[in-house]
Parts: structure tokens; sequence; C-alpha cells
């Protein structure tokens, strides 16, 4: 992923243990944050993480959470984040008029974890002017394909 290969093992600690003086990075981030509060934190609770299911790396993501925009804006929000750009997009069947998911494919695995990593969490404003607070797209991987 951009580059580099990634390397991904289960921890010998059952917790991430909080960093007293964390060092600022080349970028001006802090090298470390708690994301324990963290509205997008999918694993504050043993129900929430069990409804997350483990799948492998491919080039298509699943997303979910967006308001009702036809394949052009959503692949804007792609160019937007300077994310790679999809080369497909799938809508699914709503079951709400409010948010809609559905598909999007790229070229190859790597572009597709890029995406994810910088696309992920994405604020969307709706078109909508009723709708008075942003949808947060989720992505993750697809087991469709």
């Amino acid at each position: 992923m951009f580059g580099s290969s990634l390397t991904f093992e289960e921890s010998r600690k059952g917790y991430v243990e909080e960093i007293r003086n964390p060092y600022e990075l080349p970028d001006g981030e802090k090298s470390f944050e708690n994301f324990i509060g963290d509205k997008n934190n999918r694993f504050n609770s043993p129900k929430q993480a069990a409804k997350n299911r483990r799948t492998p790396p491919s080039k298509t993501l699943h997303f979910y959470n967006v308001p009702k925009m036809d394949d052009d804006s959503l692949m804007d929000i792609f160019t937007e984040m300077h994310a790679p750009f999809p080369t497909t997009v799938t809508w699914f069947e709503s079951k709400s008029a409010k948010t809609f998911t559905g598909l999007v494919e790229f070229d190859t695995r790597e572009e597709a974890c890029e995406a994810l990593v910088i696309a992920n969490n994405t604020e969307i404003e709706s078109e909508d002017s009723n709708e008075k607070r942003p949808y947060i797209m989720k992505l993750c991987f697809s087991r469709t394909y």
C-alpha cells in the first residue's frame, strides 16, 4: 500500500496503552491518538465488535451511509480526497429514503486498500436542504467479488 508492504500481527497485549508523551510526526500530527470514545470506533463494545466481519482485502469496496447521488458525484468524493478513482459503481436497493449503499470497484486490490485508508469516514454534505447533519461514508472490503 502506497508503495510499501504492510504486515499485521495479533498483539500480545489485551489493550493499547496510552503514550504519555507522543512526539510530532513530520506532517505535524501527533504520533499517538486514543480513539476509544470516537463515534467511528466499531469496537467500543463486545456487541459492536461482534458485528464486524473479517474480510480479506479485495478490489471491491462496500460503501454505506451515503445520501442519494449520481455515480459521478460519488466518484468525485474519491477525487476530492486524492484517493484512487473507482472504475465502477453499483448501487443497492435501499430500505430507507435517507441512506444508500453499494459497491465501488477499483482496478487493483492495492488501489482499493489506498482508497479505503484515504476516504473511509469522509463527511458528505447532503444536497437535501432539510438534512441538518452530514453523512459519514463508511467503506469496507466486499466479499461480493
